[in-house]
């Protein structure tokens, strides 16, 4: 197992050392050319961080009512209470075409519209692959990212009936109970024409955590793609396998 520290990836049991390069912020400079960003962060880091791009840099997440449409807004952790107006702000947004993404906010007992609840680490995590937040990490790295919090970590409180798409979640108790709830460590939402990304995990050290800095990397292309839609759980079918082709064997021959 193997897990990102500072600027190298360390494999257990082993002393080589794998230098993970910086990220490039200027490519997403020309992206975000005419894109508006929005960026709320009360510490500054973040636009620091992104320096390059064109930013509308907000102090406080309250200033949002009052801003034009935006494209891309970028929550960082602890900007959020359950009393703050931001949160009916960012949702219109959302439904306005905006593509949200919220990282941890310990201060709520909700996400946004959706309640959090607290896990304690597992040995074990569901993920679904192929996605492009997903894909940031292999599963060990995201396993110890997610087991760094002994105490636990906060989970989107989600039902099967939810239209939300879990990218990682913790395993079901039973995984044969259908109604058996979903702890949703990643999740998208599709919100009107526009989405909202929820992060509960510790991905917000930008400029100090290379893990961080690769994940977010990520994370500004994805926000510039088409919003997907998100059908609940209960509603999603998995596709039938195709039939076998069968296998026509000429007269007289093996």
């Amino acid at each position: 197992m193997s897990s990102v520290q500072g600027n190298a990836e360390l494999a257990a049991g082993s002393v080589d050392v794998k230098i993970v390069p910086p990220v490039d912020w200027r490519i997403h400079a020309k992206q975000y050319t005419d894109r508006q960003l929005a960026v709320i962060d009360s510490t500054g880091a973040l636009q620091k961080q992104l320096k390059e791009l064109p930013i509308n840099a907000l102090n406080d997440a309250e200033f949002l009512a009052n801003q034009a449409q935006q494209d891309v807004i970028l929550v960082t952790s602890d900007q959020l209470t359950d009393t703050s107006s931001a949160a009916a702000a960012l949702v219109g947004q959302a439904e306005g075409g905006a593509s949200v993404l919220i990282f941890a906010q310990p201060r709520c007992q909700r996400a946004l519209r959706i309640a959090q609840v607290v896990r304690k680490p597992a040995p074990a995590y569901q993920f679904l692959d192929h996605h492009p937040l997903v894909d940031v990490f292999s599963h060990e790295q995201w396993q110890d990212i997610i087991n760094d919090a002994k105490d636990g970590r906060p989970a989107l409180d989600l039902s099967p009936d939810d239209p939300v798409t879990s990218l990682i979640q913790f395993m079901p108790i039973d995984p044969h109970d259908g109604a058996e709830r979903i702890a949703a460590l990643l999740a998208v939402q599709a919100v009107g024409k526009g989405r909202i990304v929820y992060c509960p995990l510790p991905l917000s050290q930008f400029g100090t955590d290379a893990g961080a800095d690769l994940f977010l990397d990520s994370a500004l292309n994805y926000l510039l793609s088409k919003p997907e839609v998100t059908p609940a759980p209960s509603q999603k079918r998995e596709e039938p396998a195709p039939s076998p082709v069968p296998t026509i064997h000429l007269l007289g021959t093996p």
